[in-house]
């Protein structure tokens, strides 16, 4: 489990009633101070590790509902996302370079189906 998650992690056990938590990715992007994408990809790495479960999913303006598994067999920590297998440290991005990487692949796409 990466940084990103544990921080998700002792966010929602923090918010919990009952192991029940009521909250949308923006606002645990909010209590841990990332973005929104990134905290909804922690979520969805916390339910496939078995840490929470999703109780209601979310729908328009209602939030999503997670149940906090209290599992005494967590598995292995993982290594940070900017580290690689080597345990080097990968460069971080921002989002507006990631955006960017995006139009460029999109626009040598299409320049590459105008040319066949």
């Amino acid at each position: 489990m990466n940084t990103t998650d544990q921080e998700s992690l002792a966010a929602l056990e923090a918010l919990a009633h009952d192991g029940v938590v009521a909250i949308s990715s923006r606002h645990l992007a909010e209590h841990i101070g990332r973005t929104r994408e990134t905290a909804s990809k922690s979520l969805g790495r916390l339910v496939t590790g078995g840490y929470i479960e999703i109780v209601r999913a979310g729908r328009g303006v209602q939030s999503a509902r997670y149940r906090v598994l209290s599992s005494p067999e967590k598995p292995a920590q993982k290594p940070d996302n900017n580290t690689t297998p080597g345990g080097a440290t990968r460069a971080s991005v921002t989002s507006s370079e990631a955006r960017t990487c995006m139009v460029l692949a999109a626009s040598l796409r299409r320049l590459q189906r105008a040319w066949r």
